[in-house]
């Protein structure tokens, strides 16, 4: 009898303590073995200067190199996000893209940077791609004339991630684009000055195409304009939106024109074009 009492007790003891050490570590902030994570929003550039001043509104910032990228993770207008450069060209996008989504599980990326102009935009304006698509997805016929892919990619074996098709035109998330719109009627942006000309900053919404070529010939300019109806070009986005495409991740590519095919123009405003662009992801991570 006297053994099961103190059985008994014991076991009753070790309870007690076990309780004790529970409501210990919720009371004195204890870390605790299962802990909840909000997902981070994640920011994408393909330069090191186009993503500089999102990086310079982090706080508590902690950066991981994985597969010779940086991603900075912290504080940014009160949210957490992971801003990174992944580098230039749609297959770096896509790698940066990917690694992203798999290491850090991200509710949303955002792209941002800057973009060549067509005759549809001027230098300085901020474009919110409601789509992204990719030129240079097509075949040569027996003459050597290239034609673009017709609607999507023929089966899932072109994706390799499971979907049934890829599509052209990859759209925006519609929540980020309404959200990217409204806060572009309230940011505060720079006026670019080129050549003694000033370019004011216009919020405009539209279709960017990314092609794997650096452009500045007005007849592939005019080319992408004519077969995707793009206002704005670039090297990235379409990578970094089919992976997210595939991963059902919300995306949406905000760039600003830093030239109009002349490469000396992108030199100058390379670094204010992208900072205005920044100003709106900043405003838009607000909005969140």
């Amino acid at each position: 009898m006297d053994m099961k009492i103190r059985t008994l007790t014991y076991m009753f003891t070790i309870f007690i303590t076990l309780l004790t050490i529970d409501v210990n570590a919720e009371g004195k902030g204890i870390e605790k073995t299962e802990k909840s994570e909000v997902s981070p929003i994640g920011i994408i550039s393909a330069l090191s200067v186009e993503s500089a001043y999102l990086k310079s509104r982090m706080s508590d910032v902690e950066i991981k190199h994985i597969m010779g990228r940086d991603y900075y993770i912290g504080n940014l207008n009160g949210h957490h996000a992971i801003v990174a450069q992944v580098g230039i060209g749609v297959i770096n996008a896509a790698v940066g893209t990917a690694i992203l989504i798999y290491e850090f599980k991200p509710k949303a990326i955002i792209m941002t940077g800057v973009a060549g102009g067509t005759n549809k935009t001027d230098p300085g304006d901020i474009i919110i791609a409601n789509q992204v698509t990719f030129y240079d997805l097509g075949s040569l016929d027996d003459k050597g004339n290239f034609k673009r892919m017709p609607s999507s990619t023929p089966s899932s074996e072109f994706s390799g991630s499971g979907v049934e098709h890829d599509p052209l035109f990859y759209k925006a998330d519609k929540t980020l684009l309404d959200k990217a719109v409204k806060a572009s009627k309230s940011a505060k942006f720079n006026i670019l000055e080129y050549n003694n000309k000033k370019y004011n900053a216009k919020p405009v919404e539209g279709i960017i195409t990314s092609t794997e070529t650096f452009t500045e010939y007005p007849e592939k300019i005019n080319a992408m304009i004519k077969e995707t109806n793009c206002i704005a070009f670039d090297m990235e986005c379409a990578g970094a939106a089919q992976v997210c495409y595939n991963q059902k991740i919300p995306f949406l590519t905000i760039k600003a024109i830093s030239d109009d095919g002349d490469f000396d123009m992108f030199n100058a405003l390379l670094e204010p074009s992208a900072k205005n662009a920044e100003i709106l992801v900043y405003a838009l991570i607000s909005e969140q």
